[in-house]
């Protein structure tokens, strides 16, 4: 219920849900019974949490702990919510799984849970399609919450913002980092016969929710949108190019293919 709980926080705020690790769960309620024992709320000395590995075996480049007592999960969850610090953590963006772990202190008839919950990011986690996915789940969510229709992939939008997000990658700079792209966005329209109108934004981030919704990609009236994203070398950002466009006949290919 609190693992529950601590996504239906995250989808209220727009923010991508936690998957559930077993190695940060086994740690959880390892630590939930220890403190439990002794009655006192400590947080895991930071090494000690910095040697655990996720699922698959992997480091964690960032990991975040906290812990409570109170008279049921629910509580704990609104005390999490209370407090700026464990707020921090509960709701972090970088976040991508998260292990619970809890345990009861009964003394004199009277019962207390603690309650700790670790949540984490691994290194090397995300893929291009992963990240493109992502983003594009969050994009979509943010639209249909303003009004805006959901955008549709279109192939050609994907392969000119994939063209520009190596070209970055090689690069390792941001090309165009306005949120319109001109020289983009204009080599498009003149190639494509079935925009009406196109933007652009281009990106360096880690995750899909290190990834700021510029206002060009919210606009109405657009309806189709192009993701690419490459790396110049493992472990390191991500340059990621996203283009939208207005597409007068969607659903039909157009013959020209991405901007030079």
């Amino acid at each position: 219920a609190f693992f529950a709980g601590l996504n239906a926080d995250r989808d209220a705020r727009d923010l991508p849900r936690v998957g559930w690790s077993h190695s940060l769960s086994a740690l959880a309620e390892e630590r939930a019974r220890a403190l439990a024992c002794d009655g006192r709320l400590v947080h895991a000395p930071p090494a000690a949490l910095a040697q655990v590995r996720d699922d698959q075996g992997r480091p964690l480049s960032w990991f975040g702990e906290n812990v409570a007592r109170g008279h049921s999960a629910d509580d704990v969850r609104a005390a999490f919510l209370r407090s700026p610090s464990h707020r921090r953590n509960h709701l972090a963006a970088d976040a991508s799984s998260a292990g619970i772990g809890a345990a009861w202190r009964c003394r004199g008839g009277r019962c207390t849970l603690f309650l700790v919950e670790i949540l984490a990011r691994s290194y090397a986690e995300t893929d291009a399609a992963g990240l493109i996915d992502g983003l594009l789940q969050r994009l979509n969510r943010r639209r249909l919450a303003l009004g805006a229709p959901a955008l549709e992939l279109d192939p050609g939008l994907a392969a000119a913002a994939q063209q520009r997000a190596q070209r970055m990658a090689d690069r390792n700079e941001l090309i165009g980092d306005a949120p319109d792209e001109p020289a983009l966005t204009q080599q498009l329209m003149d190639s494509r016969r079935d925009l009406l109108a196109a933007g652009a934004a281009v990106f360096r981030a880690d995750s899909p929710s290190g990834i700021e919704l510029q206002p060009v990609l919210l606009r109405a009236g657009y309806n189709v949108v192009g993701v690419g994203a490459a790396r110049s070398e493992p472990r390191q950002p991500w340059y990621v190019a996203v283009i939208v466009a207005e597409d007068g006949d969607p659903g039909q290919d157009d013959d020209a293919g991405p901007p030079p």
